[in-house]
C-alpha cells in the first residue's frame, strides 16, 4: 500500500468520433499515451450527450486520472498536439490509499491534506496555461421531466448550459444511487422503469453561475447541486 499525498486530477473530454491518424479512436490513442507515460491509473467515462464550445457532441467520452504533477507534465507534454482543440480540466486529488492487488493491506496511517502555498507549488502541474472556472454538477434521476414541456429534466438542464455559453457540458448515467429519501435505485431494479441516477456537469465562468443556477432552481424538484473551482487549460477555451 502507498499513501500518495498530494496529486493531480486530470479530466480530458473527448469526442468519440475524432480519430488519430485518420483511422484509430483519439481517445483510445490518448489512453496508449498515459500508459506509456506510466500514469498510476485510468478511467474512460462513456457520457449520454455533451457539448464543446456550444457545439453539440453525441457521443463524449470523459479520461480521469490522477497522479504526480511530473508525470501528469510529462504527459501533457507528449499529448499538447493531441489536446489543442480538446476540453481538459486539472483538479488537486488527494490519495488516502492507492493499492494494488498483490500488496498485503495494512494499518491506514493518518494522511495530512497540503496547507501550504510553498508547498501546493512544488506539487503543481504547470498552470500557466490554465484559467480558473466553475463546474456545477446537477443529480437527479432520469425519469424526471419537466412539468412544462414534459422533456427530459436533464436535457432541458443540458441546454439551458449550452444556450447560456458554457465552454463545456456532459451528461452520463449512474448504474445505482440514493437521494435524501434513502430509496436505492440500481440497474437491475429498474429495467423497466428506467428511473436511474443521473449526472449533469457544466463548465464555465463565474459571471454566469447566478442565471444558471436561478434556473436550476426554478425546475429541480428533487435533486442535488454542487458547485467548485477547478482549472481549465487554455487552449481549449
Amino acid at each position: 500500500m502507498k499513501l500518495e499525498g498530494e496529486q493531480i486530477l486530470i479530466r480530458i473530454f473527448v469526442d468519440v468520433e475524432k480519430k488519430y491518424d485518420l483511422l484509430f479512436p483519439l481517445y483510445k490513442h490518448l489512453v496508449s499515451l498515459a500508459m506509456k507515460s506510466n500514469i498510476a491509473g485510468l478511467t474512460v467515462v462513456k457520457s449520454l450527450m455533451g457539448f464543446i464550445k456550444n457545439k453539440k457532441v453525441e457521443d463524449l467520452n470523459i479520461l480521469e486520472f490522477v497522479d504526480k504533477p511530473e508525470r501528469i507534465n510529462d504527459y501533457l507534454d507528449r499529448c499538447s498536439s493531441l489536446l489543442s482543440n480538446l476540453l481538459y480540466t486539472v483538479e488537486r486529488a488527494h490519495v488516502f490509499i492507492y493499492r494494488t492487488g498483490s500488496e498485503e493491506k495494512g494499518a491506514v496511517r493518518k494522511t495530512s491534506i497540503i496547507n501550504t502555498v510553498s508547498d501546493s507549488r512544488k506539487k503543481e502541474v504547470s498552470m500557466g496555461k490554465t484559467k480558473e472556472k466553475v463546474l456545477i454538477r446537477i443529480f437527479v434521476d432520469d425519469s424526471d421531466r419537466d412539468k412544462k414541456s414534459n422533456i427530459h429534466l436533464y436535457e432541458l438542464i443540458f441546454n439551458e448550459a449550452k444556450t447560456e455559453g458554457f465552454i463545456g457540458g456532459v451528461v452520463y448515467k449512474g448504474i445505482m444511487g440514493f437521494g435524501k429519501a434513502g430509496r436505492v435505485k440500481a440497474l437491475e431494479t429498474v429495467e423497466l422503469s428506467g428511473d436511474l441516477p443521473v449526472v449533469i456537469e457544466v463548465i464555465g465562468d463565474e459571471d454566469k453561475i447566478d442565471n444558471f443556477l436561478k434556473f436550476c432552481d426554478e425546475h429541480v424538484e428533487n435533486g442535488l447541486v454542487t458547485m467548485e473551482k477547478i482549472m481549465v487549460y487554455v487552449d481549449s477555451i
